[in-house]
């Protein structure tokens, strides 16, 4: 039962940690023009000629998510459709982010306040990070996958590519 109720404790947690930083973005950084600025990413017309504007993963996942919810729904329009897929995806990937940290932190230590405590200052560092800034969905993705690699390599797992 014990266990249970550290699932739902930490669980409930993280899920808080992960609405900062989006909220962070909401109220003080420019997440509202990054609409104007994905549809002209795809639309060819990008005003950021340099390499990351061939980091494609990020833009056509919302674009697959944008068009499975407009089959289910007709009655929204594009730039509330869109800011509401930002923030979705990255509260998801913060969610993602803090499993993968949990998960890497552990391999320095099983104490689970000392694994809240560096969540929470890593919650705090990233909702720190949004001033004047759009969702930046792309960072967010490659800390997952460095987070990741990180996770992987210290894991005691062999996998054949590393």
């Amino acid at each position: 039962m014990k266990d249970w109720q550290d699932i739902i404790k930490y669980g409930f947690m993280i899920v808080i940690l992960a609405a900062f930083p989006v909220f962070t973005t909401i109220i003080s950084g420019a997440g509202d023009n990054q609409v104007s600025r994905h549809l002209a990413f795809l639309n060819g017309d990008s005003p950021f000629f340099n390499p990351w504007q061939y980091r494609v993963f990020a833009p056509f996942l919302i674009e697959l998510l944008a068009s499975s919810i407009k089959l289910f729904t007709k009655n929204i329009t594009d730039e509330i459709l869109y800011l509401n897929i930002f923030r979705g995806v990255r509260f998801v990937q913060h969610i993602i982010i803090f499993l993968v940290a949990w998960k890497f932190y552990k391999h320095f230590t099983k104490n689970k306040d000392l694994l809240l405590t560096s969540i929470l200052l890593l919650a705090t560092s990233l909702g720190s990070a949004t001033s004047n800034s759009d969702y930046s969905l792309t960072t967010y993705l490659h800390v997952i996958f460095y987070l990741l690699a990180a996770f992987l390599i210290f894991s005691d797992k062999t996998i054949f590519w590393l």
